[in-house]
C-alpha cells in the first residue's frame, strides 16, 4: 500500500543499521547490567555487532517515593522514578552527538504481606528498565532518522 501524500517515513527502516553500530558502555550496578543487556538486545537483535561507530554512555538512578499515605501513617502506594542521562559519542572523533535524559515513573500498591510487596517492587523496577530500553531505541532512532548522525 502506498501512502504518497501523507509524508510517512518509517524511522526503523532507515535507522536500524545505525542502531546496530551503537556500542553500549558498561552501566554500574545490577540494574545497570539489566539496562545494558536490554539495550544490546534491542539495538542489535541479531548480535552481529558490526564495528561500533558510536559509544552510548549512560547512568541509571532509581528512587522510590511514597505517594499514598493512609491516616494511620502507613504507605499504601509507591512511585518508582527512573532517570537515565546518556551521551552518544562518535567513536572516530570522540565528539558528543546527542545528550539527553530519559525518565519514567511506575506506581505499585503495597500488599499486606511484606514479601509480596518486596517482590512486586523488584518486578516493577525490572519492568521499568525494560520500558526504558524501548524509550532509548525510540530516541536513538529519531536521532538517526533526522540525518544528524555520522555520514
Amino acid at each position: 500500500m502506498l501512502l504518497p501524500a501523507c509524508g510517512f517515513t518509517p524511522i526503523y527502516g532507515t535507522a536500524s543499521s545505525e542502531l546496530s553500530a551503537v556500542h553500549v558502555l558498561p552501566i554500574p550496578g545490577k540494574n545497570g547490567l539489566m539496562l545494558k543487556a536490554a539495550l544490546e538486545d534491542k539495538l542489535d537483535p541479531a548480535h552481529q555487532n558490526p564495528s561500533a561507530q558510536y559509544d552510548l554512555s549512560a547512568t541509571l538512578a532509581i528512587s522510590s517515593v511514597p505517594v499514598v499515605i493512609e491516616n494511620d501513617g502507613t504507605v499504601s502506594r509507591y512511585r518508582i522514578d527512573i532517570k537515565s542521562p546518556f551521551v552518544l559519542k562518535s567513536v572516530s572523533s570522540g565528539a558528543a552527538l546527542l545528550s539527553d535524559t530519559i525518565s519514567l515513573s511506575i506506581n505499585y500498591d503495597v500488599s499486606d504481606a511484606d514479601y509480596s510487596t518486596y517482590v512486586l517492587s523488584n518486578y516493577q523496577v525490572e519492568r521499568g528498565i525494560e520500558e526504558l530500553s524501548y524509550h532509548y531505541v525510540n530516541r536513538l532512532s529519531a536521532y538517526f532518522a533526522s540525518g544528524k548522525a555520522l555520514p
